[in-house]
Parts: structure tokens; C-alpha cells; sequence
């Protein structure tokens, strides 16, 4: 008789499930944030990165500029212990040149590539404000977006007429530099005027009494005056003839002066008729060749004699006896 045994039974799974628990939503909770809409076009992005650049105070190309730069700086130390190392292993000097350069060329490439796609996935991910997203900078704070244009019209002229006060208040301050400048050249002058009143007051004047040489220096203006009154009527009544002939003794001193002129010339005339020359004149009876040299020789032979032409002598003569019948 076989014998027949029963497998044994799978694991029944429970089929009542456990209850799902609802809370009931409160009005205190607040509502789920909204997805962020990033900026799509080159032109949101842009004014996206200038507020960024704005609310930090840095620029964020500089912060991945400073990323690379580090790792840079990493890859080229490891590069230069990777070239100690060749170094010191003992390879071929050219192999060790190729394989340098072709693994800095590798490191090169790949950190340029990895960054260029750090640096779009940080300025267009994580360095930007979502379009949807409200922001107000602390420098807008107090700024009205809804003013009319009545409004900015009375803050034009405000401030137009805080300007024209500004101006006045430049003008009057320029004024009154100039004037405290007046103000202390006057005080310093009337200064050294006062020093001066000390030491004129601090004189002795026992020299010389002024009440009597008041009294000499008036009585000789008064005897100037009246000599000069004297002169004066005297010239006006003087004439040519008193001053020169006022008596017939100085007449005839005249005459025989004018005679004994005559006779000198007349000698030197003599002795410069003997005298031979290089050119003939005309005074001496001889024909010169021209005018010119006729007023030249008459300016020598006048030279020579020391006295007037004969027209001039008689000319003296004629006033002497109009002085006289006057």
C-alpha cells in the first residue's frame, strides 16, 4: 500500500489590505509650490543672470571660472608627478615625452569638455530666477510701480525746485566766501592802520614848535606869491628892443659886434680865396656844376667863417630899427 503524503502547502498571501489613512487638509496648510518655468529665450536669460549678478554682489561665471581654474591646477600637479615618476622609473626620454604630452593633451581635453557642460547646467539651472517667480530686490522696496503720470509730473517739479535751491545755496555760499576773504583783508589792514596811529602817537614832537613853523612856511608862500605876481607884470610889459638894446651904448656895442663880424668873415673869405681846393665853388667866383653842389660848398664856406649869410646879418639889422621907431 503506497503510501501518499501531502506537499507541503505555499504561503497564502493576506488579501485584506490595510486601511489608508486621509487627513482631511487644514487651512493652515500652505499650497504646494509651483513648478519652476525657466527662462527659454537668449534674451530672459540674460536679464535672468544680470539680477542674479545684481541680488549676489559677484558675477556666477566667475564662480565656475574659479572651478575650472582649481582643476586646472589639480590635472597639472598630477601631470608633473606623473612626469617625476617617468623620471625616476627610467624610460626612454622621447617615449617619456610622447606619452607626457599625449596624456596632458587627454586631461586638457576631457576637463573642457566636462565643464563646458558643468558650466550650461550651472548658469541655466542653478544661477537663474524662474519666470513664474516673483522677486523683489531690497532697494525696490519702498518704490511705487503704480504711480500715474500726474504723479511723476509733481516729482518733476519737486525736485526741480530742490534743484534751483541747491543752486542758490552754491551762489549765496560763493558770495560769502568772497566777502569773509574782503572781510579779513580789511580787518588786517586796519590793523597795521592802528599800529601805525600807536607809534605816531608814541612820538615826542619837541623839536621844532609847530604853531611858528606854521607861521614861517605861510609868510614865505605869501612873499612867493606876490614876487611872482611882480615877474609876471614886468613880462608882460617888457619888449624885444628893452631886452636887447634898451640903451644907445649897447646899440652901438651891437654894431661894432656886427662890424667886427663882417671884417673876420670877410678875412676868412680872403684866406679861403687863397687857400687851393678840390672843387671850384661858386662863392668865390668860380661856376660849380650843380645845384647840389652849390648848397654843399655854401654849408662848408658858412662852417669855415663862423657867422650868418649877408641876408641874414641885414635881417638882424631890420629888426633892430623896427625896435627902435617902436
Amino acid at each position: 500500500m503506497l503510501s501518499h503524503t501531502n506537499p507541503p502547502s505555499a504561503r497564502r498571501r493576506s488579501t485584506v489590505r490595510p486601511p489608508i489613512l486621509r487627513v482631511p487638509p487644514t487651512e493652515t496648510a500652505p499650497p504646494p509650490p509651483p513648478q519652476p518655468i525657466l527662462p527659454a529665450s537668449q534674451a530672459a536669460r540674460d536679464a535672468s543672470l544680470e539680477l542674479v549678478t545684481e541680488q549676489l554682489g559677484w558675477a556666477p561665471v566667475s564662480y565656475v571660472d574659479d572651478i575650472i581654474n582649481s582643476m586646472n591646477d589639480l590635472a597639472y600637479k598630477g601631470i608633473s608627478s606623473f612626469e617625476t615618476w617617468l623620471e625616476e622609473y627610467g624610460l626612454d626620454e622621447e617615449e617619456a615625452e610622447k606619452g607626457l604630452a599625449a596624456t596632458e593633451t587627454l586631461f586638457e581635453n576631457n576637463i573642457d569638455k566636462q565643464f563646458d557642460k558643468f558650466e550650461l547646467f550651472v548658469l541655466q539651472s542653478i544661477f537663474v530666477v524662474p519666470t513664474n517667480l516673483p522677486i523683489k530686490l531690497p532697494h525696490y522696496e519702498e518704490v511705487e510701480f503704480g504711480v500715474s503720470a500726474a504723479d511723476e509730473a509733481n516729482a518733476d517739479m519737486e525736485l526741480e525746485e530742490v534743484r534751483k535751491r541747491i543752486v542758490a545755496a552754491r551762489y549765496l555760499e560763493q558770495r560769502l566766501k568772497v566777502e569773509l576773504e574782503s572781510t579779513e583783508s580789511r580787518r588786517l589792514a586796519l590793523e597795521r592802520m592802528k599800529r601805525d596811529v600807536d607809534h605816531l602817537a608814541a612820538l615826542n614832537d619837541d623839536k621844532a614848535p609847530l604853531s611858528e613853523t606854521y607861521t614861517t612856511l605861510l609868510a614865505t608862500l605869501r612873499n612867493t606869491r606876490t614876487l611872482s605876481e611882480t615877474l609876471r607884470n614886468r613880462s608882460q610889459n617888457l619888449s624885444i628892443h628893452s631886452l636887447i638894446a634898451p640903451s644907445p651904448d649897447d646899440m652901438e656895442n651891437v654894431q661894432s659886434v656886427i662890424a667886427a663880424a663882417m671884417d673876420r668873415r670877410r678875412r676868412k673869405q680872403e684866406e679861403l680865396a687863397r687857400t687851393p681846393s678840390r672843387r671850384r665853388k661858386s662863392v668865390g667866383g668860380v661856376q660849380v656844376k650843380s645845384a647840389r653842389e652849390g648848397a654843399e660848398y655854401a654849408i662848408e664856406y658858412r662852417e669855415r667863417i663862423g657867422v650868418g649869410s649877408a641876408t641874414d646879418v641885414q635881417a638882424w639889422r631890420e629888426l633892430l630899427e623896427e625896435e627902435q621907431h617902436v
